[in-house]
């Protein structure tokens, strides 16, 4: 169970127990007061009744034996006639018109004998220690004495409600008679504490007590109170199950939203809670759930995002280091390149002015044959330069006009071998003119580069072959060899500018790229294609030159 719980708990308890406690108290108040009030009022009836039966039986004692002292005539009969009516007489002496007799209900009296002198209303114990009452009459005639025994009177104590003490008191405060048993056998009255007490006084020095303990009063009340608390905890610990339940149907939904949040904080994306609870929590999950999916796709979005921003890069990084490693190498084959026309033409030129020697005319003439190739090579190398950097920045511009490429081509054959002398060349030519629309000097440095290209990267004596082609839409423009071809994998690539793959061969690596742009602007397009039997097709498609019907420009 979580703290949140049994917070809970603890709370719906509280709240649930706090006002049965109070109402509990305050009726236990009540119910103390009301029980404390009945007990009085109980307590003072019984007092009241007690001294009522007393005082009326003793008057009616009196009242028999003052009509007796006012009709009697022998004292003797009068003192039967005593005994006989009055049932609790014990003894009774009577002295009417000078003349005396005295008689008792259990014992024999000798002739002349006289009761004890004891003062009137004093109480004293007989023979067998029950208490008597004396009880003196006056009359014009004379005075009785009687003993009146009080045990049938005080029998009434017996009859006192049970939790009530009642007690009799005589003269010099001896007790005479009680509801208690223990009392009436110690002849002493035991201390009662907190006691509800009513006292009423009978005369002749009489005194009647009753008392009520509280704890007897409120004995009822307590073994009530006990059962409440009993109730309370069995209905508490009968609850505590489903108790346990609702406040965990209650409280789990904000424990799972107060981790979802935390996850939300530590920049995590929880998984979908379950829709539990009450309606307000279920839809507060639902809507939290709603939350964490739309979070979750901007994630999922964000991190694809950024994956594929992080190949771009990978990309463009990889293409960057490559264009750099290019560069780099096309710079020490260009210083190269550049390098070795510059040290022939400084050679030649060099060892035709030395002083020292007469050169015949004829290797003058070959020497200067060779500065004029090498600075051709030159010239051709500058312009590629020039043309590359033209079209990289847009600006490689066209003269074109009419040409029929067969014929063009037929002129630049010399030329051509030139560029490949270990190379044996052959044009394919086809029998019909091919007109096309173009620029004979870009054209020129196509053609240059897609032969030098094919004898720089093929074996010597492998043949070459330059030629024309048609289709309905363009002219074709080749050139094919015998080596060994470009692997698949960077035939894609071999027309980027300083690209040299894995060959070991001299040059800038700008022929074919510088191909493809003339081709391109242009308006064509140039494929690199394999030839049966092994080597490489280099292909320019060329626009046709269009004609009107019946027109023929040959």
């Amino acid at each position: 169970m979580s703290r949140l719980e049994l917070r809970f708990l603890l709370s719906a308890a509280a709240a649930a127990l706090l006002p049965l406690l109070l109402v509990w108290g305050v009726g236990y108040k009540v119910l103390e007061h009301t029980l404390y009030d009945a007990a009085g009022a109980k307590v003072a009836a019984t007092a009241s009744r007690l001294a009522t039966v007393l005082e009326a039986r003793i008057e009616t004692e009196r009242r028999v034996l003052t009509a007796l002292c006012t009709v009697g005539g022998n004292p003797y009969r009068t003192a039967v006639t005593a005994l006989a009516f009055l049932a609790e007489l014990d003894a009774v002496e009577v002295e009417l018109d000078g003349r005396h007799a005295a008689d008792s209900r259990f014992t024999v009296l000798p002739p002349g004998a006289h009761l004890p002198r004891v003062p009137a209303g004093s109480v004293r114990r007989d023979a067998w220690g029950e208490p008597t009452l004396r009880i003196e009459v006056d009359c014009s005639r004379g005075r009785l004495r009687g003993d009146v025994r009080l045990r049938p009177a005080l029998d009434l104590f017996r009859q006192v409600p049970r939790g009530i003490t009642a007690r009799l008191y005589g003269p010099q405060n001896a007790l005479l008679a009680s509801s208690d048993l223990s009392e009436v056998l110690t002849g002493s009255p035991r201390p009662i504490q907190g006691a509800l007490r009513v006292e009423q006084s009978l005369g002749n020095g009489w005194r009647l007590e009753v008392l009520a303990p509280r704890t007897t009063l409120l004995l009822p009340l307590r073994k009530a109170s006990a059962g409440m608390v009993l109730l309370l905890l069995f209905a508490l610990a009968a609850s505590a199950l489903p108790g346990v339940r609702l406040a965990r149907s209650l409280t789990r939904p904000l424990v799972e939203l107060a981790e979802g949040a935390r996850a939300f904080t530590a920049g995590q994306v929880p998984p979908a809670l379950t829709e539990t609870g009450p309606e307000e929590a279920r839809l507060a999950i639902r809507a939290f759930n709603r939350m964490a999916k739309a979070q979750a796709a901007r994630t999922e979005t964000l991190a694809e995002a950024v994956k594929a921003r992080t190949r771009e890069l990978a990309l463009a990084l990889e293409k960057a280091e490559a264009a750099s490693r290019a560069k780099t190498r096309f710079l020490a084959a260009i210083s190269h390149e550049l390098r070795t026309p510059l040290t022939n033409i400084k050679g030649y030129a060099s060892t035709l002015l030395s002083p020292d020697v007469i050169w015949r005319p004829e290797d003058a003439r070959e020497f200067l044959r060779i500065i004029e190739e090498e600075a051709d090579r030159l010239d051709h190398l500058v312009n590629d330069l020039l043309d590359f950097a033209r079209a990289e920045r847009g600006e490689l511009a066209l003269l074109p006009i009419p040409m029929e490429l067969s014929t063009w081509l037929k002129e630049l054959e010399p030329r051509l071998r030139e560029l490949a002398p270990a190379h044996p060349l052959t044009l394919v030519l086809p029998p019909e003119p091919v007109r096309v629309i173009a620029d004979p000097e870009r054209l020129l440095s196509l053609v240059f580069n897609l032969v030098e290209n094919a004898g720089r990267h093929t074996p010597p004596g492998t043949p070459i072959r330059v030629g024309i082609a048609t289709n309905e839409e363009s002219a074709v423009l080749f050139v094919e060899d015998r080596g060994p071809g470009i692997p698949d994998a960077i035939k894609a690539r071999v027309t980027e500018p300083f690209f040299q793959g894995e060959r070991t061969a001299k040059g800038s690596g700008l022929g074919l790229a510088i191909a493809k742009m003339v081709a391109e602007a242009h308006g064509g397009k140039l494929l690199i294609e394999d030839t049966p039997g092994g080597g490489l097709r280099v292909v320019a498609h060329l626009p046709r030159e269009k004609r009107d019907a019946g027109t023929d420009r040959g």
